[in-house]
């Protein structure tokens, strides 16, 4: 019965290995997407409505009547907002600059959700790795062979 427990439990840990394994992989192939990025601005594309200054102009009817739309490349940082105003005829090569912004963000965002999932996959091999306390012996010694698991440095 001993045996049958233990196991499932390496083949718990198995999973959990080939699992972090794919993660591994995908985010190699995000990494190396990183690596060269292509001229990008680090702002936010917005697209803006506004009324004017005018008392009988007929944005002041509601805004389905706000005047534009007009286009700005706005960031937020420490505190405070930048905006900048783009001209009609730049917005098609802005926009690629400031989309290809937003895919490396994301990018990003996704391999820290992938490290997140990597190190909780490593913490449940930790737990599945753990000795029962009824095999410890001989006064609290763990009856097992002794070997490094992070001796290397980084």
């Amino acid at each position: 019965m001993m045996y049958d427990i233990r196991h499932k439990e390496m083949e718990e840990i198995s999973n959990l290995r080939a699992e972090i394994r794919s993660l591994q992989k995908e985010r190699f192939k995000i990494e190396l997407s990183l690596l060269r990025p292509l001229p990008m601005v680090a702002y936010s594309l917005i697209k803006a409505r506004f009324p004017c200054g005018k008392a009988n102009c007929r944005c002041k009817k509601g805004k389905r009547y706000f005047h534009g739309p007009y286009y700005y490349l706005s960031r937020h940082r420490l505190g405070r907002t930048k905006n900048i105003y783009i001209r009609e005829k730049e917005l098609a090569r802005i926009s690629v600059l400031a989309g290809r912004y937003k895919e490396y963000e994301r990018c990003l965002t996704r391999i820290r959700r992938i490290n997140q999932k990597i190190l909780s996959l490593l913490k449940k091999i930790e737990e599945q790795s753990f000795v029962p306390e009824k095999e410890i012996g001989n006064h609290g010694k763990v009856k097992r062979e002794a070997r490094g698991i992070c001796n290397s440095a980084i």
